[in-house]
């Protein structure tokens, strides 16, 4: 995966840091906090990906942060400005197929920049709880969603629900998941989530997007639990930044 520079102290041991995060070695010590200011300034608002209808914040190659040394970078942990394949193809997915959500409350699961959330809005979902334990993440969320003139219907929340909170899901129809499947203790504690959100209720539903990682290509579970239901081409940019990956598969629990 060709990643940006600011990411790399972090390439060998790779994982979703909006629910585990790695801590900020290698990372500025004196982080700024994200404001809409400082991604006008620094992100790249853009519509280069498979939700062209969606207009993004996003670090992308042409950002010079995205090539800056991590040691003089102003952000700690960035992942939340990655639009990951995994993500893209669960955002694509839903916009094209609206009855997946619409008049339902959603929760998306790490939503980074909040592409998935703002696709189950523009969809017709009753609500979305953007959840990310990053407050960073939370702030990309907004801005992406006012950039869509979307004013309403989102609540970012930060509080980590796959190892408890799990009260923030007795009133969630929908789970969505994107690009949650770094490795083997954060896709076990997904998968695990995901057996108790559908043990609350039968009519609950579950969809996660996937380029085919590999804890999800190796794990039996997933094939028991889940069927595929949509595959996308990856986008031009997208297969670049994420070398080795070429499709991306969306998933819905049996």
């Amino acid at each position: 995966m060709m990643l940006p520079a600011s990411l790399w102290p972090l390439r060998s041991k790779i994982s979703r840091i909006s629910h585990f995060k790695l801590g900020s070695k290698g990372f500025s010590s004196n982080p700024i906090p994200v404001t809409k200011d400082f991604l006008n300034t620094h992100l790249v608002q853009t519509r280069s990906h498979l939700t062209p209808e969606l207009d993004l914040y996003l670090l992308t190659s042409s950002c010079p942060l995205y090539s800056a040394p991590a040691t003089s970078s102003p952000l700690s942990d960035p992942w939340w400005s990655i639009y990951w394949p995994g993500g893209q193809v669960l955002a694509r997915t839903i916009l094209d197929n609206p009855h997946l959500v619409r008049k339902r409350r959603v929760l998306d699961l790490g939503s980074g920049c909040g592409a998935v959330s703002i696709a189950a809005i523009a969809s017709g979902a009753t609500s979305v709880v953007a959840n990310d334990i990053d407050p960073d993440a939370a702030t990309a969320v907004l801005a992406n969603a006012e950039l869509n003139n979307i004013t309403g219907g989102i609540i970012t929340e930060t509080r980590d629900i796959l190892n408890s909170n799990l009260d923030v899901l007795q009133d969630i129809d929908v789970l969505l998941i994107g690009d949650m499947f770094y490795d083997e203790h954060i896709g076990g504690a997904v998968l695990s989530l995901c057996r108790k959100f559908k043990a609350m209720g039968k009519s609950k539903d579950i969809l996660m997007g996937d380029p085919g990682r590999w804890f999800l290509e190796g794990s039996s579970e997933v094939d028991t639990l889940f069927w595929s239901m949509s595959k996308h081409a990856l986008g031009k940019e997208c297969k670049k930044e994420n070398y080795g990956f070429h499709h991306g598969m969306v998933w819905r629990f049996k």
